[in-house]
């Protein structure tokens, strides 16, 4: 949108530079010249020129559409001071600092709007009725305690120096009461607010570039997303497809069944496949170690291959403490040729440990899981690193951090 949508209702000279002061809501009883600083009621030039903060989006005269309607900002409050609200957990009230600024709007009707900024996004708000007291005490309420740190623009009142507003928040709706010099009540107004879309205010004043750049970063997240639902997807119908071809009953074994072969059953395959042995021990309390082999052979009783499997226990102490680290599972995998398998297993080795016991799964069509792994986890650092510049797309367009 452009600048100075609509047409003043007054123009005057500044009193002090000269500069013209445009005046676009009739009601406003204070400008402030855009050139000097000087307010309406100022007797002379002040020290400091006060300033509209830093906002990609909002300016002094900029325009912009919002629900069907175009508006343009004529004022900026700037506010600090600190949140008080009930703490159910710790039963007690938590203050928190903060800050925002109220953006005057108005569109060609002359009706004012009010949107406000803070660290958490904007909020479209708008005067509402006053339908109950100030709610002193009440819990549920989020009471603010502000000072006036800045105004520049046309306003409906005179905002005073340091001026000090009491806030009562609660599901969208507030009462702002303006304080006097002396702490009292002096005016008591309701508002009504709703948070407003970062990608309806960026429409709203035409950035179409920075809403293409978002379109796309979201593509890429969604892309991403998809990606991982199919692999997980995937993964799972390949598990579907996974058959076990034996289960291998408990054996037990001693330091006298070293170098025998202990017979584990026969296998068949229609086909060339990937298959996983999996083989688990009893648990030892000692440290130890116990190797063996498990012998493939053929129909005619020639060994095709040897898988190595090996179970251990180790511990000790280090300057963090005493530790432990074991292995009491092994999942050889091998890709077999079509054809009957005899399968035999022959302990090689065993220290410290008396008797173990081990059985295990013989599974066709076994799936891997790390080319899974690695892919899902390629793709969730995609979608963090693209989820950020999101952010970072958003917070430049519009001042915010996306959400």
């Amino acid at each position: 949108m452009s600048a100075g949508t609509f047409e003043p209702v007054k123009v005057e000279p500044c009193p002090h530079c000269g500069y013209p002061m445009k005046q676009f809501n009739p009601n406003s009883m204070m400008m402030t010249c855009e050139s000097c600083g000087s307010k309406t009621g100022d007797t002379q030039q002040p020290e400091y020129i006060p300033t509209v903060p830093v906002n990609p989006l909002f300016k002094l005269h900029e325009a912009f559409d919002y629900r069907g309607d175009t508006w343009q900002v004529i004022g900026c409050q700037s506010y600090r001071g600190v949140v008080t609200e009930w703490d159910s957990e710790d039963n007690n009230w938590e203050k928190t600092p903060w800050s925002y600024h109220t953006w005057w709007v108005i569109n060609a009707a002359r009706e004012l709007a009010w949107v406000v900024q803070d660290k958490t996004g904007y909020f479209w708000s708008r005067k509402g009725k006053i339908t109950s007291g100030i709610p002193e005490g009440d819990r549920s309420y989020e009471i603010g305690d502000w000072t006036l740190t800045s105004a520049v623009g046309e306003f409906s009142y005179f905002p005073a120096e340091n001026e000090r507003v009491k806030s009562y928040e609660k599901d969208g709706k507030s009462l702002e009461v303006l304080l006097d010099q002396n702490g009292n009540n002096k005016e008591i107004e309701a508002f009504t607010s709703q948070s407003i879309d970062n990608m309806d205010l960026l429409r709203g004043f035409g950035k179409i570039e920075a809403l293409n750049g978002i379109k796309r970063v979201g593509t890429v997240l969604k892309v991403a997303i998809a990606c991982i639902i199919c692999l997980v997807a995937g993964f799972f119908a390949m598990m579907s497809m996974e058959s076990t071809l034996l289960e291998i009953p408990s054996q037990n074994f001693n330091n006298a069944s070293i170098n025998k072969s202990v017979d584990l059953g026969t296998i068949s395959l229609e086909e060339s496949s990937l298959v996983a042995f999996s083989f688990r021990s009893s648990r030892q309390s000692r440290d130890g170690i116990f190797d063996a082999d498990v012998l493939i052979k053929d129909s005619d009783n020639t060994v095709v291959t040897e898988l190595p499997v090996e179970f251990w226990r180790e511990s000790g102490r280090d300057s963090d403490g005493a530790w432990t680290e074991d292995q009491f599972g092994d999942a050889p995998r091998i890709k077999l040729p079509a054809g009957n398998f005899q399968l035999s297993l022959v302990p090689s080795a065993m220290t410290n440990w008396s008797e173990l016991t081990v059985k295990g799964t013989v599974t066709r069509n076994v799936v891997s899981t790390l080319p899974i792994i690695v892919a899902v986890l390629f793709l969730v650092l995609l979608l963090i690193l693209v989820t950020r510049k999101k952010s970072k797309y958003i917070q430049k367009s519009t001042g915010l951090r996306g959400k």
